[in-house]
C-alpha cells in the first residue's frame, strides 16, 4: 500500500526516510507509535508503518487490518492503539459538533490527511459517523468548490498534466521549440476538441461539450462524490485550457497565466523549494509594504492550502494587478535553477515587451502598469510594445520614438472616441475635468503634451533628429501620460472602450 508524505511535512523538507529515522530512533513501541502519528495522522489509517522512498510500506509499527488482526504484536498493543484512536476521534467529533464553518471543518479534515469524500467512524456499526460532506443544500456549492480545489492540488487527485497550469506549461514548451508556432496553436485546439469528442469517459465528454455550449458546472445541485469531482475537474480544466488557446494572441495576466506561473515555480519535482518561495515573497512584501497570504517559511499545516502551487497562486492573485508583471519577472529571476522559467520569460516578453531589461532608471512598475492597462487598447498596446522593445534593443531610435508617439495618439483616439491627431486633441482637457483631475495637474499635463507633440513633430516625425539622450525621456513621458490617463479612465467602468 503506497502512501505520500503529508503535504505540510513534505514541503517542510521531510522525506519518508527521515521520518523513519526519527521513528526507529525511539526505544519502545509507545514512543515509536507517538512519533509516527505526528507525521502520518492516526485517523487516516489503521495501518501504521514507516515507508521507503517510493512510499511503500516498510517497517510495521502497528496494523489493524484483517490480515494482522491476530498477529501477536497487534494483540499486544491493541488496547493502546484503540485508546489513542478514540482520543483522536473524540477530538475530531468535538470540533465538528462545534459551530465551525464548513471551510474550517474541511481544512481540519485535510490537515488530518482524511478524504473529504468519505465518512469516518469509531464504532463497528457506524452510529458515530462524522463527515465533512454537508447535509444543508446551501453548503453544496461551497463544498464542491473545496473538493474541486482538493482534487486539483492533491497528490491523489488529477494528474498534473491534466490541470490548467500543467497543460499550459507543456504547451508553452512546445511553442518555444516550434518552427511554425501558428500551426502548433491550431493543431492544439483541434487535438483537444477531437480528444473530448471521442473521450472514453462519457461524463467528461458530456461536461466538456456542455461548457463549450455556454453551460457551467453544477456546483449546487448535489455534493460530488470522488468520481464526479474528477470528471468535473478534468473537463473544466480542459475547457479553460481551450479558452487559453483561443485567446492566445491577446493574453492577459489573469487566472490561466497565473496558473501557468504557479505550475512552473511550484512543481513538486522541478520547481522551487517552499522555503525559497516564502523567502521571495517575504522580500517582495517588504518592498511593496504589504503582507502576502503565504510567506512563512514553514509551510502551513492548517489545511488552507495543500500544495506549493496553491500558495503561489494565492499570493499572485492577492497582489496589485498592475504590478503582477514585475512580480512574476522578479520571481523568474530569483529561480535560476527552474529550467522552464526560460519559456515563461520569453512568453512574458512576447506579450508585454522586454520587462527583464533595464530602462536606465525608469521604474519597471511604471512600464508594467501601463502595459497591463493598455490590454483593452489593442493597437496602442502593440505600438507601446514595439516602442519599448526598440528602446531596449537600441536598434532603431526613430522607430522607438514613432511607436511611442503612435501609441499615445491611438490611445487618445480610442479613449475620447474621435479620429483626431495628437496635436488636435482639444477635448482632452474637458475629459480630465470630468474625471476630477485637479486644475493645476490638468494644466501641467496639457502643457507637457503640447511640448511633447512639438518635439515629436520637429525632431522625429519630420526631421529625424533624435538624440540618444532624449529617447528615455520620451519613454518616461509617454508612460507617465498613459499611467495618469489610465488611472483616470478606470474610475468609471462605464467609460471602458468597446472591445
Amino acid at each position: 500500500m503506497r502512501r505520500d508524505v503529508v503535504y505540510y511535512w513534505k514541503y517542510r523538507g521531510l522525506t519518508h526516510q527521515e521520518i523513519e529515522r526519527r521513528v526507529l530512533a525511539k526505544p519502545d513501541f509507545e514512543s515509536r507509535f507517538n512519533e509516527l502519528v505526528v507525521y502520518y495522522p492516526l485517523l487516516a489509517s489503521g495501518r501504521l508503518y514507516t515507508y521507503d522512498e517510493d512510499g511503500l510500506e516498510k517497517e510495521r509499527i502497528y496494523c489493524a487490518c484483517d490480515g494482522c488482526r491476530y498477529h501477536p504484536d497487534t494483540m499486544a498493543h491493541r488496547a493502546f492503539f484503540e485508546a489513542a484512536y478514540r482520543k483522536e476521534f473524540a477530538k475530531a467529533r468535538v470540533f465538528f459538533e462545534a459551530n465551525n464553518s464548513l471551510l474550517a471543518k474541511f481544512n481540519y479534515w485535510v490537515r488530518n490527511d482524511l478524504s473529504p469524500f468519505i465518512s469516518y467512524s469509531e464504532s463497528d456499526d457506524g452510529s458515530d459517523r462524522i463527515s465533512v460532506i454537508p447535509m444543508d443544500k446551501k453548503e453544496f456549492a461551497e463544498y464542491n468548490r473545496l473538493v474541486y480545489h482538493y482534487i486539483k492540488h492533491s497528490t491523489n487527485g488529477v494528474p498534473r498534466s491534466m490541470t490548467l497550469g500543467g497543460r499550459v506549461a507543456e504547451f508553452e514548451v512546445r511553442m518555444s521549440r516550434a518552427i511554425y508556432p501558428d500551426e502548433v496553436l491550431e493543431k492544439a485546439k483541434i487535438a483537444l476538441r477531437k480528444d473530448f469528442e471521442s473521450h472514453r469517459m462519457n461524463m467528461q465528454r458530456v461536461i466538456f461539450e456542455d461548457l463549450l455550449n455556454g453551460g457551467e458546472l453544477d456546483w449546487s445541485v448535489k455534493t460530488w462524490d470522488y468520481g464526479e469531482c474528477m470528471d468535473n475537474v478534468i473537463a473544466n480544466e480542459a475547457f479553460l485550457f481551450l479558452k487559453y488557446l483561443e485567446t492566445y494572441g491577446k493574453m492577459r495576466l489573469d487566472e490561466p497565466f497565473l496558473e501557468y506561473v504557479a505550475h512552473v515555480f511550484g512543481d513538486d519535482d522541478l520547481g522551487m523549494d517552499w522555503s525559497a518561495i516564502a523567502k521571495f515573497f517575504q522580500e517582495q512584501a517588504v518592498r511593496a509594504d504589504i503582507s502576502f497570504p503565504y510567506q512563512d517559511e514553514r509551510f502551513p499545516d492548517d489545511g488552507s492550502i495543500i500544495s506549493k502551487k496553491a500558495g503561489i497562486m494565492a499570493n499572485l492573485e492577492g497582489f496589485f494587478p498592475e504590478k503582477r508583471y514585475t512580480l512574476i519577472m522578479d520571481l523568474a529571476l530569483a529561480a535560476p535553477d527552474v529550467a522552464s522559467r526560460h519559456q515563461l520569460i520569453s512568453r512574458m516578453e512576447q506579450l508585454f515587451g522586454p520587462m527583464s531589461a533595464s530602462f536606465d532608471g525608469i521604474s519597471r512598475d511604471l512600464i508594467g502598469e501601463v502595459q497591463l492597462g493598455l490590454e483593452l487598447y489593442g493597437k496602442a498596446a502593440e505600438k507601446f510594445r514595439l516602442g519599448i522593445r526598440a528602446v531596449v534593443d537600441k536598434s532603431d531610435n526613430r522607430s522607438a520614438m514613432d511607436n511611442l508617439r503612435l501609441c499615445l495618439e491611438l490611445f487618445l483616439k480610442q479613449l475620447l472616441g474621435n479620429n483626431k491627431p495628437l496635436e488636435k486633441q482639444d477635448t482632452l482637457g474637458k475629459y480630465l475635468k470630468e474625471k476630477g483631475v485637479p486644475t493645476e495637474l490638468r494644466s501641467m499635463l496639457l502643457g507637457l503634451l503640447d511640448f511633447y507633440t512639438k518635439y515629436q513633430n520637429d525632431y522625429v516625425k519630420h526631421n529625424d533628429k533624435v538624440e540618444e539622450a532624449d529617447i528615455n525621456t520620451i519613454l518616461y513621458l509617454t508612460a507617465t501620460f498613459l499611467q495618469r490617463l489610465l488611472r483616470a479612465q478606470i474610475e468609471r467602468q462605464s467609460d471602458l472602450p468597446a472591445s
